[in-house]
């Protein structure tokens, strides 16, 4: 199939499907969240590896079910941060402990970007990168 190919089957979903089975089958860590509640919307086999989820299974939790809880000085303003930098510049990178569903904790790179769905609204993309396994 070629660019083309895709592109007069766009109206069929053919170039949607295909960019459904690349997220779904990239390496890093992805899941898309709703900038309006915390709620993951979607998690790619990847995410679901690195938490320990089955596919699907965390979908519908809040995304702080999956932030290793901290000592932060003052509560919530990690995600204040993050959300003006994403208001600002549509982008967010940092490192931040996460927790696997077993309860264990691990370090992760993180990108965050957002963009308005049609039926979603705003949502966050999220990349993450395990670090301690470098």
């Amino acid at each position: 199939m070629t660019a083309t190919d895709l592109r007069e089957d766009r109206a069929g979903g053919g170039l949607e499907r295909l960019l459904a089975a690349v997220v779904a089958h990239l390496p890093p860590a992805v899941a898309v969240v709703s900038a309006n509640d915390g709620t993951i919307i979607y998690t790619n086999a990847s995410w679901s590896r690195l938490f320990g989820y089955e596919d699907g299974e965390a979908a519908g939790r809040h995304l702080s079910s999956v932030n290793a809880p901290s000592d932060e000085r003052y509560p919530g303003e990690r995600i204040r941060q993050i959300a003006a930098s994403l208001a600002y510049s549509g982008l967010w990178t940092g490192r931040a402990e996460q927790l696997r569903r077993d309860g264990s904790r691990f370090w992760c790179a993180e990108t965050i970007s957002q963009f308005e769905h049609g039926k979603l609204g705003v949502v966050w993309v999220v990349v993450y990168v395990e670090l301690s396994a470098r």
